[in-house]
């Protein structure tokens, strides 16, 4: 079937746009990945930025109203970075160090499956036309996903065998976030092709996953006597209330459940965000006393990023509620229109304590 002449045009020039912009995106990040970045060693856990600056570009960029060609920018920006990191851990496997220096780590292989599907989900609201690169990333997601759910059921099972002795964080909870991450996909490329029974499904899996986690992560910290919790209590465990987040977008994406059930849902990811980062801000406090303001508040460490990821999908989760008029309190309608303010504040300070770690690295070699 023949285009129109216009919509032929529009196609090439749209085509060619892209393929500009991605040599030329290509040259400024290899740049300043030979400056700056270079001599940083990556892990698996690294895919946890890849996560969390997906989910900002999802659900705070459009809310800005950037044109399309920006948004295009950005996804494929992050696209290079996904390209950049995937292939530093290729050269280290090769090379043959390990990638998993624990047992626990492997499960930091859910950043890479979540990251990629909103990856996929990104390039499919700016770009519908990239068709066969969106079905790309979404195969590569769904496969590297059943991966992900046999190293997360194994986990389990050598948590029972162990009796919970095992070091347990917030990692157990990123096999929920990428099973509700494969139904945000899935409604947006299949919503009419699949039932809401199956949605159902799917989403219940995910709240299995999460309670399972909950119960591994409850049950570890009462086997191994932790007295001191707020000592202890690991950026990671962002992930509870980003998993219950995550969940609840995946409940309204999918139309599958009552109104109810979502507005109920949001004020409990609100309640375990209070309770998580009231103990993350009592740690800083912590810190501070101890080591000052520099070396208390602005020392990189990668499991920050998921608490990016976290805060980034309760604001679209509120987002969506007050988009949909399910419900009109103060606090869901406060943080629908000045979220995004306050998360790219977040992003831009995240990105000064990556920057001050780099620049630090480099001046010590």
């Amino acid at each position: 079937m023949m285009l129109p002449a216009d919509l032929e045009s529009k196609f090439f020039a749209g085509s060619l746009f892209i393929v500009i912009a991605f040599i030329l995106l290509l040259f400024l990040s290899h740049f300043i990945y030979v400056r700056y970045f270079h001599r940083i060693r990556f892990s698996i856990a690294t895919g946890s930025a890849v996560l969390a600056l997906n989910t900002y570009a999802l659900v705070c960029l459009p809310s800005f109203r950037l044109s399309q060609p920006v948004l295009m920018l950005a996804a494929l920006e992050l696209f290079i970075i996904w390209i950049y990191i995937s292939v530093s851990l290729l050269q280290i496997f090769l090379s043959g160090e390990k990638l998993v220096a624990h047992q626990a780590d492997r499960l930091s292989t859910g950043y890479w499956v979540a990251g990629t599907i909103l990856m996929a989900l990104m390039f499919d609201r700016v770009e519908q036309t990239l068709h066969g690169f969106i079905v790309f990333l979404s195969l590569l997601s769904a496969v590297w996903y059943g991966i992900y759910l046999i190293i997360f059921m194994r986990w389990l099972f050598l948590c029972l065998r162990k009796r919970f002795h095992l070091h347990t964080d917030g990692m157990i909870f990123l096999a929920a976030v990428s099973t509700q991450a494969m139904v945000l996909l899935m409604t947006e490329l299949f919503r009419d092709d699949v039932s809401a029974w199956a949605y159902q499904l799917i989403i219940g899996c995910g709240f299995v996953f999460f309670f399972a986690g909950l119960v591994s992560l409850v049950w570890h910290s009462l086997a191994a006597h932790a007295r001191h919790l707020a000592a202890g209590w690991p950026n990671v465990n962002s992930l509870i209330h980003g998993a219950l987040s995550i969940t609840g977008l995946a409940m309204v994406s999918s139309l599958a459940y009552p109104e109810w059930s979502i507005v109920g849902l949001w004020w409990c990811a609100l309640v375990f965000l209070l309770i998580v980062e009231g103990l993350e801000f009592s740690r800083l406090l912590i810190r501070l006393r101890r080591k000052g303001f520099w070396k208390g508040l602005c020392v990189y460490h990668v499991t920050q990023w998921p608490r990016l990821f976290a805060f980034g999908v309760f604001y679209g989760f509120g987002l969506s509620c007050y988009n949909k008029g399910y419900t009109t309190v103060f606090m869901i309608s406060f943080i629908a229109n000045y979220g995004q303010y306050i998360l790219t504040a977040l992003l831009i300070a995240q990105l000064a304590v990556v920057m001050r770690h780099v620049v630090k690295q480099e001046t010590i070699s």
